[in-house]
């Protein structure tokens, strides 16, 4: 009988540590969060719909009283949606942020510092690189999702029609030019039916266009003093070299305001300043189009430009505590590599390689030109007023609407007027 008595007791002890690690377990999960939470994000995989879908609900089984609002908004507008948001004490908790954003508001005080949320061995797994990119002050402000740089897309059919080899595509402004040339092709009564390139200028921010050309010519926007330095020699040759191709008609004047015919065609040769996730994107417009990386350009240097997306929290947003297991599942290493495999992003992690995620040999080309991937643009709280700036005098002189010289006097000076605010 007292066997029997301390066997039942034995197994009651069991059963009551099992129940017990079991709650424990549940709670350490779920933590007793709840509420809603909001998340704003933008483009980035083609997809990017049913990725999330996918995560919510994966997160929901462990969090399940936490709702997730994740909204997938336009490119376009997004800052000044931000600083609305802001300023209205009405942000998102979670928000993707280009680096050249984070000083803004970091230097405002509305961005949660991330050393708050993330360990410092979580964060020795994130390349220094990412980790400078999305800090400001030496302060963290942002986890790196993902980094991005640019190349060219060539139609290669349409390279073999023209001779040129496509196993060997311009490397320099000079042997792009050429080929430009050669790509374009006029009917008999001399219009034109196949551009030899297409330039969207009509992005975001002329970071992502023309100013690339202005480093590779060896110029700038600032110095490293802040000093304004863009009418310049280098800035008047970049835009010279671009603005002939649109007069000499080798590139479609449309394409300044984002129109024009698509690469995706067939009947453009080159698309300059492209993101890797225009690879998948231009494979399902066309599956018949047979078209290939290039490399970062050349001239007086060999330097392109290179951001890093980064997930950020707004410190003014309701249920943030909740936002920060959010934040911390959707960069684990599971769907950071969704991420990165959706948009054919690079990796900003040490432990999640390209070769683990890109099976196509274009995003593996275009990651191999990370080490001339180096321009990051004026890192400063003015950042997009400078670039906003830049953009609406540099496309006016590619369009003739101003002249070289009156075009640069008159952006120096807006330049200087924003730097001394």
């Amino acid at each position: 009988m007292r066997k029997a008595s301390v066997l039942l007791l034995i197994f009651m002890l069991l059963f009551g540590t099992g129940l017990f690690a079991s709650g424990s377990q549940e709670k350490s999960s779920s933590d007793g969060l709840s509420g809603t939470i909001t998340m704003w994000t933008f483009p980035v995989t083609g997809n990017d719909q049913e990725l999330f879908e996918e995560v919510v609900a994966e997160f929901n089984q462990i969090y399940p009283d936490i709702t997730v609002d994740v909204q997938i908004l336009p490119w376009n507008g997004r800052y000044e949606k931000m600083l609305t948001a802001v300023a209205g004490g009405n942000p998102p908790n979670v928000v993707y942020l280009n680096d050249f954003q984070i000083p803004l508001f970091a230097a405002t005080g509305n961005l949660v510092n991330m050393r708050e949320v993330f360990t410092e061995e979580e964060l020795s797994q994130y390349k220094e690189g990412a980790l400078s990119a999305a800090s400001y002050e030496g302060e963290l402000y942002g986890i790196p999702v993902l980094t991005n740089h640019l190349g060219y897309f060539y139609n290669v059919d349409l390279f073999k029609e023209a001779g040129l080899d496509p196993d060997n595509p311009p490397q320099t402004w000079d042997e792009l030019k050429d080929a430009i040339v050669k790509l374009t092709k006029t009917d008999a009564n001399g219009n034109i039916v196949q551009w030899g390139a297409r330039f969207d200028l009509n992005r975001p921010s002329p970071i992502t266009s023309v100013i690339p050309f202005i480093w590779q010519a060896g110029g700038d926007i600032l110095d490293s003093n802040g000093n304004v330095i863009v009418d310049s020699a280098e800035t008047r040759e970049a835009l010279t070299f671009i603005k002939s191709l649109f007069d000499e008609g080798y590139i479609q004047k449309s394409n300044i305001t984002g129109g024009g015919v698509p690469f995706s065609s067939g009947q453009i040769g080159i698309e300059l300043q492209k993101e890797p996730n225009e690879i998948k994107k231009f494979s399902l417009e066309n599956p018949d189009l047979d078209f290939r990386v290039g490399p970062i350009l050349q001239n007086k240097q060999k330097i392109g430009y290179v951001t890093c997306g980064t997930y950020a929290m707004f410190s003014g947003a309701k249920n943030n505590e909740a936002a920060k297991v959010w934040l911390k599942f959707i960069t684990n290493n599971e769907n950071t590599t969704r991420i990165l495999e959706g948009g054919g992003f690079m990796s900003p992690k040490y432990d999640i390689s390209e070769e683990d995620y890109m099976t196509d040999p274009r995003s593996l080309s275009m990651a191999s030109q990370s080490e001339w991937a180096l321009g990051t643009g004026p890192m400063n709280t003015h950042y997009s007023e400078i670039l906003s700036a830049c953009g609406s005098v540099f496309n006016a002189i590619i369009l003739g609407e101003k002249d070289m010289d009156a075009g640069l006097a008159e952006l120096t000076k807006q330049l200087e007027q924003i730097m001394a605010e």
